[in-house]
């Protein structure tokens, strides 16, 4: 076999997945072919990704693995892909074998490989506990499936994303979300966690009903375990997660970093809002809810009173209807109380150039320093051109404004219009779409 420079090793890709003309029973062999004709992975190579689609490969994967005295391999990434077929034609799971102490093994991914695919042999789970196990001096996982590792051997695991997937297949084999595995989960590393993102991607038919069963149960869940180092909090899909007597300054300590993001279909950020105590050790605050309902007053001095400490605040937010503009004062007023150093806020489907002035109107009032981007605006030029004075006089208090089109679509006519006008004022303001003759 020709020589390959060691340098070219430090990060390989291994492909369980044979083209169809090869026959199944050829398929393993052949694989073991090629994964054996790597040599020196112990000195060279520190990354391995890892794509596969039957548990025999996995399995014949572990061996390899385990077939190395020493290994330098740091990083594990694992990409989920079920081809056609496979799952009729796969025996019997084998038993996978256990493999030695992997000391330098510290980051593992383990994720399907293409957003919306179905899911991926059963077993693989037991593949990705076999790594883990592995690594006692694992400091990042970042995991996506139905189910929850045992976390029990990780005492340095400083950063967990968790990606709880429902995938399209519908029937028995498909797990149903249980939030106190969840908890469970969270106490094995409750200690030594220092980022965490919580996230929930079902199947939408069963979203509400599932959500509304799992806070019944959750109302019952008493021991919830301290987080005492975990300082960066991300929750996506917040309802999943609405856990009683856990987000507060006894539960969560040192939190300093909270990202908070509604998905569509889900209901009121208050509905979440409402399981959380007052903390006063926040001090960046990310929302995201683009689809964002009619308690806006409500919800903003809730968020208010929650976090009083905030420094830091990023907010996206959608406004589809163009009553709203109304409810622009009233949401971001409570904001002002905040002593921030910088903020930034991005609207969403602004269709008038009222909407544009009052967000301006209201942000200019807020401490620090201040960002505002209106994306996917469709404002019409009749619309928005006697109000140039007011984005002006209203854009001076913020460091920068940028109003933009709607997934690019802009007229370039009124955008080389408006540049010498906003280059000539002293407000910061950059128009590269949304506003057009025609919209």
């Amino acid at each position: 076999m020709t020589s390959v420079n060691d340098k070219l090793k430090r990060r390989i890709r291994i492909f369980g997945v044979f083209p169809p003309f090869i026959p199944a029973n050829k398929t393993i062999d052949l694989f073991n072919n090629i994964i054996t004709s790597i040599p020196n992975l112990s000195k060279s190579t520190c990354e391995i990704h890892f794509f596969v689609t039957q548990n025999k490969f996995a399995i014949a994967f572990l061996n390899w693995i385990a077939g190395f005295s020493t290994t330098n391999v740091q990083h594990v990434a694992i990409s989920i892909s079920q081809e056609p077929g496979i799952r009729e034609q796969e025996d019997q799971i084998e038993e996978y074998p256990k493999l030695p102490i992997i000391a330098n093994l510290t980051s593992i991914t383990f994720q399907p490989y293409r957003r919306g695919q179905i899911e991926g042999p059963h077993g693989l789970e037991t593949f990705l506990q076999v790594l883990i196990d592995s690594a006692p001096n694992l400091t990042s996982l970042n995991v996506c499936g139905t189910f929850c590792p045992n976390l029990a051997g990780c005492k340095k695991l400083n950063v967990l994303i968790f990606h709880f997937k429902q995938f399209p297949r519908i029937g028995p084999a498909t797990r149903q979300f249980n939030l106190a595995t969840i908890i469970e989960m969270l106490a094995q590393v409750k200690d030594s966690l220092t980022e965490m993102t919580l996230h929930y991607d079902g199947n939408s038919i069963f979203n509400r009903a599932q959500s509304n069963l799992q806070n019944n149960l959750l109302s019952t869940i008493r021991d919830t375990p301290v987080m005492s180092e975990l300082s960066s909090l991300t929750i996506i899909s917040i309802n999943w997660f609405s856990i009683h007597n856990f987000f507060d300054e006894y539960h969560l300590p040192k939190l300093k970093n909270l990202n908070l993001e509604k998905t569509y279909l889900e209901y009121s950020l208050l509905n979440h809002l409402n399981v959380w105590q007052r903390h006063r050790g926040v001090q960046s605050l990310t929302v995201k809810a683009i689809d964002i309902d009619n308690t806006h007053r409500e919800f903003s001095r809730k968020i208010a009173q929650l976090f009083p400490t905030i420094k830091k605040f990023y907010f996206t937010i959608g406004f589809f209807a163009d009553y709203l503009v109304n409810e622009i004062s009233p949401m971001m007023e409570p904001f002002q109380v905040w002593d921030l150093e910088e903020s930034k806020v991005v609207v969403h489907y602004a269709k008038k150039s009222s909407l544009l002035v009052e967000c301006l109107k209201s942000m200019a009032k807020w401490k620090g320093v201040k960002r505002l981007h209106f994306e996917n605006t469709q404002v019409n030029y009749d619309d928005f051109s006697p109000r140039i004075e007011d984005l002006v006089r209203y854009g001076r208090g913020l460091k920068s404004v940028e109003i933009s089109g709607y997934y690019g679509i802009k007229d370039q006519e009124v955008v080389e219009l408006m540049r010498p006008i906003f280059d000539a004022s002293d407000a910061p303001i950059k128009l590269t779409g949304g506003v057009g003759r025609c919209i």
